[in-house]
């Protein structure tokens, strides 16, 4: 167990000028133990000074001088007083040299028609109305689910209308004009909203039996094919066997004439030899 005064370690944690890796090697403490500690004490800690302060500490002074010696444009170019000479910080001289270091082709050629419209987001109504981009997105994204969904609910929200101008026509005696042209137009306009969420029902019928005639035409197309490479498969079997029954036949055929062959030899082989008893050379 390492031995540590706790207020030579204060003192340099108070500090801020050493890092706590340094601290603990110096006085031999665990660095866990050195922030348990901190933390029960109440240690407040100083900032250390900045990176940029400590390495570049002479900045302000420069500039000073600059300041003094003459005047600078808006590039960060030095101007000497009387004289008129220009220096540069290198800033030009820096971006100069990034241009000419740059690769690829100077002069590009054009890779868009003259007719490409993929990067147009909206048409003529869009440009003439002066929509926002935000109602531009939206409106790519609607469907006919929304066009629905706010047909139905502004049929509900005339209903609640028609049913608060009869309460009040009631209270009129029923002869009230304005109220009654009010409560004829929103009727129609209910009876056009609902032919209106019949078209779109209508519509979304057809899709979705459009949708499943192909996917049935899909699977029944799938299953075709496969049916075809099936009975491809069976009639190559078959053209196997039957040339393999060829193939046998023939050599049963080539057995039974190479057996005839050899019988005709061990004939003529035992034939008796011509008498005379003289020596066969």
């Amino acid at each position: 167990m390492s031995n540590w005064n706790e207020e030579e370690v204060k003192v340099d944690y108070c500090a801020g000028i050493l890092t706590l890796r340094k601290i603990v090697e110096k006085h031999g403490i665990a660095k866990s133990t050195l922030i348990d500690l901190a933390n029960r004490r109440g240690w407040v800690r100083k900032k250390s000074p900045t990176k940029s302060a400590t390495k570049n500490p002479t900045k302000p002074t420069q500039k000073a001088d600059q300041k003094k010696s003459g005047r600078t444009d808006g590039r960060g170019q030095v101007i000497s007083a009387g004289l008129g000479i220009t220096k540069n910080s290198g800033r030009g001289s820096s971006s100069e040299t990034k241009r000419k270091n740059r690769s690829g082709n100077p002069n590009p050629k054009n890779q868009f028609s003259i007719r490409n419209t993929a990067s147009l987001k909206h048409g003529g109504y869009a440009r003439r109305m002066l929509f926002s981009d935000s109602i531009v997105e939206d409106a790519q994204a609607l469907c006919l689910e929304d066009e629905l969904f706010l047909l139905r609910a502004r049929n509900l929200y005339t209903a609640e209308n028609i049913g608060r101008w009869r309460s009040q026509l009631d209270d009129y005696g029923g002869e009230n004009r304005e109220l009654q042209d009010k409560i004829s137009a929103a009727e129609n306009a209910m009876m056009r909203n609902t032919a209106r969420i019949e078209s779109i029902e209508r519509t979304l019928a057809c899709i979705r039996k459009m949708c499943a005639d192909a996917d049935y035409r899909e699977v029944a197309t799938e299953k075709l094919l496969r049916e075809s490479d099936r009975e491809r498969g069976e009639l190559e079997l078959e053209g196997l066997r039957l040339r393999n029954e060829k193939l046998r036949t023939e050599n049963e055929h080539l057995k039974k004439g190479a057996g005839g062959g050899t019988n005709e030899v061990i004939i003529h082989n035992s034939l008796s030899m011509p008498s005379g008893g003289g020596n066969v050379d």
